[in-house]
This record gives C-alpha cells, sequence and structure tokens, in this order.
C-alpha cells in the first residue's frame, strides 16, 4: 500500500508497476495514526487515515522528501549531475580543495551513508593536507 499525499505524484510507469506487485495506491486520505497490532509471533501494522478509514499492514515505509541544498557548490563552480553534486571515490568535487558529503551527492538518503561519506571526506582531506605538508604530489 503506497500513501501519496498533496503535491506528490506518481507517473504513469510508477502506478503500472505498483499494480503489476499488487500494491494499493491510496491518494490523499492522510494518516493520523500508526499502531502495531501484536497477535502472538506475527503483527500487523494499522494505519487510521483522516477520513478514519483503517488500513492493515505488514510494514511502512515512508519518504519525506527532500530537496538538494547545493547551492554554495554551484556557486563554487561545482558540477552537478542531476541536482547533486558530482564527486570522486574520495569526495571530491570538481572543483579543487572542494569536497562534498552527506546526502548532496546521492539520491540516497540513509543517515549512515552521510556519516560515512564524512568520515571519507575527512580522511580524504587529512590526507592531501598531509601530502602536501611532505612535499608529495597529490594526483
Amino acid at each position: 500500500m503506497v500513501f501519496i499525499q498533496d503535491n506528490h505524484h506518481l507517473d504513469q510507469k510508477e502506478i503500472a508497476e505498483a499494480k503489476r506487485l499488487s500494491i494499493d495506491i491510496v491518494e490523499n486520505d492522510p494518516l493520523v495514526e500508526v499502531k502495531d497490532d501484536r497477535r502472538g509471533v506475527s503483527h500487523r501494522i494499522n494505519l487510521l487515515s483522516e477520513s478514519g478509514k483503517l488500513y492493515k499492514s505488514d510494514v511502512i515505509f515512508y519518504h519525506m522528501g527532500y530537496n538538494v541544498q547545493s547551492q554554495l557548490a554551484e556557486q563554487l563552480g561545482c558540477q552537478l549531475d542531476e541536482g547533486f553534486i558530482k564527486i570522486n571515490n574520495k569526495q571530491q568535487t570538481t572543483v579543487a580543495n572542494v569536497y562534498a558529503a552527506g546526502d548532496v551527492d546521492t539520491d540516497r538518503h540513509y543517515v549512515v551513508l552521510a556519516v560515512a561519506s564524512g568520515a571519507l571526506a575527512a580522511i580524504s582531506i587529512y590526507e592531501d593536507i598531509l601530502k602536501r605538508a611532505l612535499g608529495a604530489d597529490t594526483t
């Protein structure tokens, strides 16, 4: 079951794929309550909508939406790829000495990946500074 709210819409391809996978689509009936319905080993999730309808589900995923904040990168001259900051395997952008981390460089929005990219960027910056300090070539 997919709940579509306000200005979010599925295109025809997404609707066809949902139907093929036997996923029901519920439009403009916002959820107001999510409750666990434990009964023995298995359990279901009760989803109460604004209209008062009760939906039952085994699992729930959500998408809150996002806006990629890449304005500073654009001002610095970094290349973008579909709105995301283009980076290499060290989190370095297309502009020298500019790194990007978080979810500005990928369409995968998971905290663990954002933290990992931040750690990788920090290590890369440290290594580049160390190489310069030792007079090594950073290319």
